[in-house]
């Protein structure tokens, strides 16, 4: 792990500055995690949405629009009906957004129906008659979901500890996970491993994964899996408390 006083001598002006820096980037994230007591979703921005689905059929494509209301905030799910210039007039849909996924129903009057499910960007849809054709989707609806976590661990690398944050669901066009925490000691000594102002990265700690889903936990919901494989970090930015008994961070999935 490269630490902060690893990188060199520094000026006094200059070791003040990086402090400055570093309890910033705590601050921020400790303020955020005192922001939601409890699972939240973000608010209504404007309703009707817009939903574009272009099908492409024996080398012809046909563009459909819908409009989109909300039904449920928890559930990510919406209904919709066919927009002005739209291929089938009176064509309904109804379904829920995942992440980067959708998973849609079309009907239309006269009783023919068209599921899909898999990402936004693309797929194969299937319909009432037995048919499959390449679709694909814009939209302007999304839906961020905001679960707060906490949990136990006994970390090989850092030692027992306690984590808290705050898991992050963007679902739609630009779908994205996040967790923002905090793991505390719970000896009362520093981490193991890690040193005051640390910058840590996935480099300096041979990768991350979310304590938000741990693969097992024991009877008391303590992490019981050593290491979690239901989300593995993309990206990690984070700082070590100035006693080193703390680390506060952004994960990215």
């Amino acid at each position: 792990m490269t630490a902060l006083s690893a990188l060199g001598e520094d000026t006094k002006e200059q070791k003040m500055k990086r402090l400055i820096s570093a309890v910033a980037v705590a601050a921020v994230a400790i303020m955020a995690f005192a922001s939601v007591a409890s699972a939240s979703v973000a608010p209504r921005v404007h309703e009707p949405h817009t939903l574009t689905a272009t099908t492409v059929y024996n080398g012809v494509s046909y563009v459909h629009k819908y409009k989109v209301t909300t039904t449920s905030w928890k559930d990510r799910s919406f209904t919709g009906v066919a927009a002005a210039g739209s291929v089938t007039p009176g064509e309904t849909v109804n379904g829920t957004l995942n992440g980067p996924n959708i998973t849609i129903n079309g009907s239309y009057p006269n009783g023919y129906t068209w599921s899909y499910s898999g990402p936004l960007a693309g797929g194969s849809g299937s319909d009432s008659m037995g048919q499959h054709w390449n679709i694909s989707f814009n939209t302007d609806l999304h839906f961020t979901t905001i679960t707060p976590y906490h949990v136990n661990n006994n970390d090989a690398e850092w030692g027992p500890d306690s984590c808290s944050g705050l898991h992050t669901v963007m679902s739609g066009m630009n779908a994205s996970t996040t967790d923002e925490f905090t793991c505390t000691s719970t000896t009362g000594k520093a981490l193991t491993g890690l040193k005051p102002l640390e910058h840590v990265t996935l480099a300096t700690v041979g990768g991350w994964g979310s304590d938000y889903a741990p693969a097992t936990t024991d009877a008391n919901g303590n992490d019981a899996s050593g290491f979690h494989y239901g989300y593995l970090a993309k990206s990690l930015n984070g700082i070590v408390s100035l006693n080193g008994k703390s680390i506060t961070a952004v994960a990215a999935y």
